[in-house]
């Protein structure tokens, strides 16, 4: 008999704490089904809910500047292209950061180990520190 594989659970929607735009959505899904859902922490969440929002606002930035629409980068508050790109390395610089984060929050998690083991490997580490300063 073969054994059965069964599916990762992982979260469907994003908590009532966190709120996303209609346009955050899409990238929200796509963060969120990388891992699953018992290896998602409160931090982890926060930090996806703002790089979801960071990458919507870099998806609408390029459309905004590859509809070429002098007109509508005005309404949105951008006085010329430059200005545009100007903001999108601001969103870049912050969307790097928050993968930076998000990577280092979930290390060792990525990698299958349990929370409880990292807790171990964590407690066992201090105690080698603390015999070694004696």
């Amino acid at each position: 008999m073969k054994p059965t594989i069964k599916p990762k659970k992982v979260l469907e929607e994003c908590p009532a704490h966190l709120s996303l735009r209609p346009r955050d959505v899409p990238f929200w899904d796509a963060i969120i089904h990388a891992r699953a859902y018992g290896e998602w922490g409160r931090v982890e969440l926060a930090l996806a809910q703002q790089l979801a929002r960071v990458q919507a606002d870099i998806e609408e930035r390029h459309n905004l500047v590859d509809g070429g629409s002098r007109v509508q980068m005005r309404k949105r508050g951008f006085p010329s292209v430059r200005s545009v790109n100007a903001d999108l390395g601001v969103l870049i610089f912050r969307e790097l950061n928050l993968l930076k984060a998000l990577q280092s929050a979930g290390i060792g998690l990525a990698a299958g180990v349990t929370q409880e083991h990292a807790a171990q490997f964590a407690s066992d580490v201090r105690a080698e520190m603390a015999k070694a300063s004696q």
